[in-house]
Formats: structure tokens, C-alpha cells, sequence
């Protein structure tokens, strides 16, 4: 990825500008309107991305329940029925049950491996740890909105204008370094 960013760097080349106020300004306007609060911006993103990262948590969480409460009033179904066949000997209940028994068989082999599963993606995919991410970032976000509207309220000074964006790329690169981290070190191994 650095290998990437120094070719676009190299590619792009220096900008060809005077560093006077107007210059400034627009850098600090359209960084602070397209990068942090645009549609397409951070918090655009990672207020989305809380959303996101709840619904599939959540999701995922009922689906893994779900497969095992299923799989439990199946065999206590299964179960009521074998022993209400035993007490009474009703040959059709005995045919329903014998066709059946792959069916129950299969499901109560099938809906524990399935929720096993999604409880494995659950616990890979770490929606809960994402969230709290986008939600740290968004107050980080917050605090660097109001100094960019303070800065584009004065008149722009070559220090400030520099260290608002070496902050602003700070804060951006960390985030994005604690992704890589955290899904940097998840490989997929088969069997999986």
C-alpha cells in the first residue's frame, strides 16, 4: 500500500500553486466539505458504518440463536411424538415419525453446524469491535469539523493551514491502520 501512495505521489507531482490565502482556504474548504463532512466523507461513512456493523451483529446473533431454539423444538417434538407413539401404538403416527427421521435427523445435525457458523463469522467479522471504531472516529471527526470551521472563519496562517491537514491525515491514517490490524491478522485457513 506505502509502495501505491509514493507512485500516485510521484505521479501526481508538486502542486503548481502559489501557498497565498485563497489557496489555502480552498484547500481547508474542500478537505473539510468533500473529505470529513460530504456524502462520500468519513462521517458520511462511518456514521453508516455504525449502522452497518449493529444490523449485522444483531442479524447474525438471532440468526445463531435461532438455529439452536429450532433445533430444539424439533427434537422435543420429535421426541413428544416418539413417546406419545410408544404410549398409544398408532401405526400412522409410527409411519409419520419413520418418514420424518431423516428429515429431524438432518436438521438436528445441520441447524447446530449452521449456527456454529454464523456465531465463527460473527466473532471474525468483529461488527462490535468495527462499531466502536466509527464511533471513536466520529468524535475525533467532530472535534477536527470545528476546528475547520474556525480556520476557514479566519484568515488562513501556512502553519495552521499545514498542521490541521497533518492532523487530519493522522487521524485518517490511524483509523485506517487499526482496520489492517485488526483484519490484517484474520487469514483464511482451509479448512475454514
Amino acid at each position: 500500500m506505502l509502495w501505491y501512495i509514493r507512485a500516485t505521489m510521484r505521479e501526481v507531482g508538486l502542486p503548481t500553486a502559489t501557498l497565498d490565502g485563497a489557496y489555502q482556504h480552498g484547500i481547508l474548504t474542500a478537505t473539510h466539505r468533500d473529505e470529513i463532512e460530504g456524502a462520500q466523507g468519513q462521517l458520511a461513512y462511518h456514521t453508516q458504518n455504525i449502522e452497518s456493523a449493529h444490523h449485522i451483529d444483531h442479524f447474525l446473533h438471532l440468526l445463531g440463536i435461532g438455529c439452536f431454539i429450532v433445533t430444539s423444538l424439533i427434537l422435543i417434538a420429535f421426541l413428544a411424538l416418539f413417546w406419545f407413539d410408544r404410549a398409544f401404538g398408532m401405526a400412522t403416527l409410527e409411519t409419520l415419525l419413520l418418514a420424518v427421521k431423516p428429515f429431524v435427523t438432518f436438521l438436528s445435525a445441520g441447524l447446530p453446524a449452521l449456527g456454529a457458523a454464523v456465531a465463527g463469522i460473527r466473532a471474525h467479522g468483529d461488527f462490535e469491535e468495527s462499531s466502536e471504531r466509527s464511533v471513536h472516529m466520529l468524535d475525533v471527526l467532530a472535534g477536527l469539523t470545528d476546528d475547520y470551521t474556525r480556520a476557514e472563519m479566519r484568515a488562513p496562517h501556512l502553519d495552521d493551514t499545514a498542521e490541521l491537514l497533518i492532523v487530519t491525515a493522522r487521524v485518517m491514517s490511524e483509523d485506517l491502520a487499526a482496520w489492517q490490524d485488526l483484519y490484517g491478522r484474520k487469514r483464511l485457513a482451509l479448512p475454514a
